[in-house]
């Protein structure tokens, strides 16, 4: 990999990869790896929370889960981060913000939510999809929902009703939620997601329970 650097400019987060076999594509003249393997370079070289939307962005294009691993079968490498990464990664993640607090939800040792689920306002019939949804065994449903400023402010996303409308907007969709039985709806920002503490204390404070551990019993045979 060949990188081009001004004189001000630091290679301190710059991560070079050597690979003596690989078959460049090519994007307007340029040779770069393909999809695949750029996932699976970014997915081991990268800490979990922060490779999930990585991935879950390949998966979101014409990469399949069958191309990472013919990937990882062709190197000479440890590849368990990728499949961590697999067994978690969810294309239906709208954006890299969902997916950054989804592997943060995971990290943080939590149980894993549903995500981009629709509940059905009972009143109106009204469709919501929430972001993130937790099916407690308690029977108590739990919303959470990123919250980024852009619904806010940019047209495109709040019908052109301005924050006004937006907030009005949001708090009708809260409404409809707690009239279809949802029990909570936590709300967190990147910048909470990014700290990770305040939103897994959120998460926590409903009554969002560790995940159960995922280890095989031993079994015995007579």
């Amino acid at each position: 990999m060949t990188t081009s650097q001004g004189c001000n400019a630091s290679s301190s987060h710059v991560k070079r990869i050597f690979m003596p076999e690989c078959t460049p594509e090519y994007v307007k003249g340029l040779p770069v790896t393909s999809k695949a393997r750029t996932a699976v370079d970014c997915g081991l070289s990268t800490d979990f929370r922060f490779a999930l939307p990585i991935i879950n962005s390949a998966l979101r294009t014409d990469v399949t889960v069958t191309d990472i691993l013919t990937i990882c079968g062709s190197m000479r490498r440890d590849c368990t981060p990728m499949f961590r990464l697999l067994h978690y990664a969810n294309p239906v993640c709208e954006n890299g913000g969902e997916s950054l607090a989804l592997g943060t939800i995971i990290d943080g040792g939590l149980m894993v939510p549903e995500m981009q689920q629709e509940i059905i306002d009972p009143q109106t019939g009204t469709q919501y999809r929430v972001d993130y949804l937790w099916r407690l065994p308690s029977g108590r449903l739990v919303v959470g929902e990123f919250d980024g400023y852009e619904k806010y402010v940019n047209p495109q996303m709040n019908d052109r009703q301005g924050v006004r409308g937006a907030v009005h907007a949001e708090k009708e969709r809260e409404t409809g939620l707690y009239r279809a039985n949802v029990d909570a709806i936590v709300r967190f920002t990147y910048e909470d997601v990014m700290a990770q503490h305040p939103m897994l204390n959120k998460l926590r404070a409903v009554g969002i329970p560790n995940a159960v551990s995922t280890t095989a019993s031993t079994l015995t045979m007579d």
